[in-house]
């Protein structure tokens, strides 16, 4: 009994074990690594020791609670037989999920299981940079190259960004493993250290990104200069006086930067009075003497191919200065223009004045004469003066005379004197061609019958003279002689002209020795323009440094107001240079100035000889200077012209306290006059 039940307990054991041991599943090897994009292959063999009919069922377990079925098939393997299953698995995001890192594929049949060995699942990739140096200049185009490897060590196909996070962001392709960017920091990227990120990533067909990776390189945008400045302390400068600046190099951001500058130092005839190399930190002063000469220096500044120019106006300085020994007063002119003021001598209670007339460098001695008697002497300009106490004097009168022969000082009453005799001769001249007119007369030529003499001429031995169809030419010949006609200005000293306020142009050519060097037709072209814009007016010209100087002197046209014939001029000029620029390819680059102040001029032939009073000249030029192809009025020609010229103020720039007018149109009362004249003619002459 015993023994039955010991065998009917192996043979239901037998059975039991038979049911739950009915197959042998074997995993092939797979692979340590796979990345996102990778196909993972599961290879089993099935060896059932029964007939067995089921599923077979492969399951992807990562981590401790992520497993997802991603096979199942059912399977007939008969007894004693092996079957081979092999299974793909794309590892794309949307089957894999978050399931990243150590993983492995579990194999069921039926009611047996198998668990492969463990693997690894990534999504990173590795990136490796190349540059050749590490120093660039903004804008400054450079290569930037890399690798990209999966972690299973398999070349990335994908892509690829570049960026600092502000400067620059540029994108390419990462063909087997390697790729190639041009990077370029624009132009204004500021000086420093900067990190270039290069991320780089792959996407599925579905437009998923996969695996990504990154890696970064540092880099320094150096600085680059752009611009050089000039620091200038005083655009005006009076002779004596010291011109101080500094020059400044700009990099690529507008902030300075060190360095070395070359400046040069030019005088208005543009000769080079100093040139030199200084670091930019350093201030520079040049010493200009008490003598110079007013007009326009020019100071510049360079730093590799990079320059710049700054102007500045050496003021007109009038100074006298005087010392008084005993009864002899020694004026002598130390300023930079001749000296032509009025200066004012008192002797005792009474003052005498008197117009001083001195050259350049010029210097007289001055006899004071009084009643004898001591007497208490001041004499002054009002800028210089000198004074003594007690002088001894000798004389007739208070007076004031050069003890050297010559002309110093001149009386208001002389220019009068002079004007007056100049009016009699002009009525002498035309009482002689009326009488002459009246009573005609011919040279007698029968010299050996009668010997020389005059005769009276018949009326029609006048009329076939030809003087009676000549009236015009007569007349231009007593201009001549009277010196009416006057075709040319000369700037000089004068002592005996008289004082007149004259409307005054200056034409500016501001390219004039580029076009010299180059021995440009447009050189030809500005005289060509001037003499046509002055045709037969009364206005002169004169030419000085880069400057055209044109004046409407009431001395030539008979009239007061002589502004608005000035900007006519002016308009005419900038007019016609307009025209020429527009058809030539050589430009002229020019300003014109309109202004009004004092000289003192006279007539000699066909010249109008002339001494500017003040900075008459200097300012025009000055304003001639900050025009740009266009006419400039100064502030006392605006008001003089009003409503005639309309103007509008122009920006003067760094010239503080100095006002400018543009002038934008010229009323032509002229041709408005003569419309209306005209115009009554025809509607009211009836």
């Amino acid at each position: 009994m015993r023994k039955t039940s010991v065998i009917v307990f192996v043979v239901l054991l037998g059975i039991f074990l038979v049911q739950f041991a009915s197959a042998e599943i074997l995993f092939s090897s797979m692979k340590d690594k796979y990345s996102l994009g990778d196909t993972l292959t599961a290879t089993v063999t099935v060896s059932p020791t029964v007939t067995n009919e089921d599923y077979l069922q492969f399951y992807l377990n990562c981590g401790e609670n992520s497993s997802s079925d991603f096979y199942k098939q059912f399977l007939i393997i008969p007894m004693g037989e092996k079957k081979d299953i092999s299974v793909d698995l794309l590892l794309t995001p949307r089957v894999v999920g978050s399931s990243i890192g150590e993983c492995s594929v579990n194999a069921v049949y039926g009611v047996d299981s198998v668990t492969s060995g463990k693997f690894r699942i990534t999504n990173g990739l590795t990136v490796s940079l190349n540059l050749d140096k590490k120093s660039f200049a903004p804008s400054e185009e450079f290569v930037l190259s890399g690798n990209v490897k999966r972690e299973t060590l398999d070349l990335s196909d994908g892509f690829v960004e570049v960026t600092d996070g502000k400067y620059v962001n540029v994108k390419g392709v990462v063909e087997k493993g390697v790729f190639s960017l041009n990077v370029q920091f624009p132009e204004d990227t500021p000086a420093g250290a900067y990190n270039l990120v290069a991320n780089s990533y792959e996407k599925d067909s579905r437009g998923f990104i996969t695996n990504t990776g990154n890696a970064s390189t540092g880099l320094i945008i150096v600085q680059v200069p752009r611009r050089v400045g000039i620091v200038l302390s005083n655009q005006e400068i009076m002779p004596g006086d010291i011109i101080e600046f500094k020059g400044d190099i700009y990099d690529q951001t507008d902030l300075n930067m060190a360095g070395e500058i070359t400046y040069t130092i030019k005088d208005k005839n543009d000769y080079v009075r100093e040139q030199n190399i200084t670091d930019v930190n350093s201030t520079k002063k040049f010493q200009t003497s008490k003598t110079e000469a007013p007009g326009i220096w020019t100071i510049l500044i360079s730093h590799e191919n990079l320059t710049t120019s700054k102007i500045l106006n050496i003021l007109e300085n009038s100074e006298l200065e005087m010392s008084l020994v005993n009864d002899t007063l020694v004026l002598a002119n130390v300023g930079n223009v001749p000296y032509n003021k009025s200066v004012s001598f008192k002797i005792g209670n009474n003052t005498v004045d008197r117009f001083v007339f001195l050259d350049l460098g010029q210097s007289k001695k001055v006899y004071l004469s009084a009643p004898d008697g001591n007497y208490d002497v001041f004499v002054d300009d009002g800028k210089s003066s000198v004074s003594g106490k007690g002088i001894s004097l000798t004389g007739d009168a208070i007076d004031v005379s050069e003890i050297k022969k010559g002309l110093l000082f001149q009386s208001e009453n002389f220019i009068y004197v002079w004007g007056f005799i100049l009016t009699i001769l002009v009525l002498v001249a035309i009482i002689i061609y009326i009488r002459v007119r009246r009573n005609p007369f011919r040279v007698r030529r029968d010299f050996g019958s009668g010997g020389g003499g005059v005769m009276k001429q018949s009326d029609e031995e006048f009329k076939s003279s030809g003087m009676i169809s000549r009236p015009k030419q007569f007349h231009e010949d007593i201009r001549a002689v009277t010196g009416e006609m006057v075709d040319t200005a000369v700037p000089t000293y004068v002592n005996d002209g008289a004082k007149q306020e004259v409307g005054l142009v200056a034409l500016a050519v501001k390219n004039y020795d580029s076009l010299l060097r180059r021995k440009s037709g447009a050189i030809n072209e500005i005289k060509r323009i001037s003499d046509s814009v002055l045709g037969n007016s009364k206005i002169v010209n004169y030419s000085t440094d880069n400057y055209v100087i044109y004046l409407a002197a009431p001395t030539l046209t008979k009239t007061l107001k002589n502004a608005v014939s000035a900007v006519k001029v002016a308009t005419r000029l900038e007019r016609e240079l307009n025209e020429y620029n527009k058809m030539h390819q050589d430009k002229i680059d020019f300003g014109i100035s309109v202004h009004s102040g004092d000289i003192i001029a006279k007539k000699d032939g066909r010249k109008l000889k002339f001494t500017a009073m003040g900075n008459t000249v200097v300012l025009a030029k000055k304003i001639a200077h900050m025009a740009n192809n266009g006419v400039y009025l100064s502030e006392k020609v605006h008001k003089m012209t009003m409503p005639e010229v309309r103007s509008k103020e122009a920006d003067t720039g760094s010239y503080t306290g100095l006002r400018v007018y543009e002038v934008e149109n010229v009323v032509d009362r002229d041709k408005n006059t003569k419309f209306l004249n005209d115009f009554k003619e025809r509607n009211f002459s009836r």
